[in-house]
């Protein structure tokens, strides 16, 4: 874990509580050094107060399917999709068409 960072990110979290990209550095911090449940509360914070921040979307529903919560992950990278096209972000949207698509060979829907 790279504790330094965390303590960095968290300070500039503090003065700037709305930063998206701060939380999302910190979800993403916290989910490699296995803190799966800081870094899944980072996340849904994200969506739920920044549901604009798009770079979520994808990080979300794959920690959702690893904690085999399957339909949750599928609802996550559907509204991930449905914001990329309304923002026309071509790149997140073929992201998470391909999550979704294997979302379904791996759920046999």
């Amino acid at each position: 874990m790279n504790t330094e960072r965390i303590q960095a990110l968290n300070k500039f979290l503090e003065e700037n509580p709305e930063d998206s990209f701060c939380r999302f550095a910190l979800a993403l911090e916290y989910l490699s050094s296995g803190d799966v449940h800081r870094a899944r509360s980072f996340f849904e914070f994200i969506v739920q107060h920044d549901p604009a921040y798009t770079g979520v979307y994808y990080h979300l529903g794959k920690l959702y399917e690893s904690e085999g919560l399957t339909q949750k992950a599928l609802e996550i990278y559907q509204r991930g999709l449905d914001i990329a096209h309304k923002n026309q972000d071509l790149h997140l949207a073929n992201e998470l068409k391909d999550a979704i698509s294997e979302w379904s060979i791996n759920h046999d829907t």
